[in-house]
């Protein structure tokens, strides 16, 4: 289910940093500095993540379908509450190894200083 999760926000992205430590990937950042619609093909991936997560997973069928329901009502409530945003932090993770290192408050940094130039 995380991986679908991360895929779908990989998607509604527009900007990316991947944090590497000692040639592992440690942690990630997704976000938009650019409102944007998705084009035909990825409303197509889209649509396909979806169905992966709920025929192609076990476990019970009621509980993914509750999960995709509250994911749709959440974009729902933020799309109707935040119509003029310029930007906005999609997906901020990183291992729980390497918090505390300051990797996440750099890539944090990188990304704050790459919205003020566009703005």
């Amino acid at each position: 289910m995380m991986q679908i999760f991360v895929e779908e926000s990989l998607l509604h992205s527009d900007y990316k940093i991947v944090c590497c430590f000692e040639d592992e990937v440690v942690g990630f950042i997704f976000g938009n500095i650019i409102k944007f619609e998705l084009s035909k093909e990825e409303k197509t991936q889209l649509r396909r993540l979806n169905f992966k997560f709920i025929f192609n997973q076990k476990g019970k069928m009621r509980k993914r379908l509750r999960y995709v329901y509250s994911a749709i009502r959440t974009k729902q409530k933020v799309s109707n509450l935040c119509k003029d945003y310029d930007s906005e932090l999609i997906l901020f993770a990183f291992d729980k190894k390497h918090q505390g290192k300051g990797l996440g408050k750099k890539c944090s940094e990188i990304f704050l200083s790459k919205l003020q130039k566009t703005l």
